[in-house]
């Protein structure tokens, strides 16, 4: 695996696994086949429900934060801190919520562990389906 598979797997699942932990279907999580730096991850359209506007954007900043949190060197950041930015600041919230939203994901073992089964499958392949994604996620790999 060489080492840009490894950082847009590492990137991909970390949007991935907080965006399914912050109350979002994930759909499906991606990344290039031939070397790209950019994947994806594809939510389900409908946000999480019973959510205030607010705490709604602050969950979605911090999907969007998540891999520059993790690894400040991360350049490939760029988009989502934007998109981040945003959300900020459409909706008021305080940067440093959505940081402490973020950082209390990066803490915990058993976010850490399911980033890890999912970032090394998107090693192994370059599409994981929702199915793929739950199944990694509760049942190990």
């Amino acid at each position: 695996m060489n080492e840009i598979h490894a950082r847009t797997s590492r990137h991909e699942a970390l949007h991935c696994v907080a965006a399914y932990w912050l109350g979002w279907q994930v759909d499906a999580v991606s990344r290039p086949h031939a070397g790209g730096l950019h994947g994806a991850t594809h939510l389900s359209k409908t946000p999480p429900s019973g959510l205030e506007p607010r705490e709604l954007g602050l969950r979605k900043a911090a999907v969007f934060l998540i891999p520059a949190i993790d690894d400040p060197t991360d350049d490939t950041c760029e988009e989502d801190i934007n998109e981040a930015d945003i959300l900020v600041r459409l909706s008021g919230i305080p940067l440093s919520k959505v940081w402490a939203a973020a950082q209390a994901l990066l803490v915990d073992p058993s976010f850490r562990e399911q980033v890890r089964r999912v970032e090394y499958a998107l090693h192994e392949t370059t599409l994981l389906s929702g199915a793929e994604i739950r199944h990694l996620m509760f049942h190990g790999e």
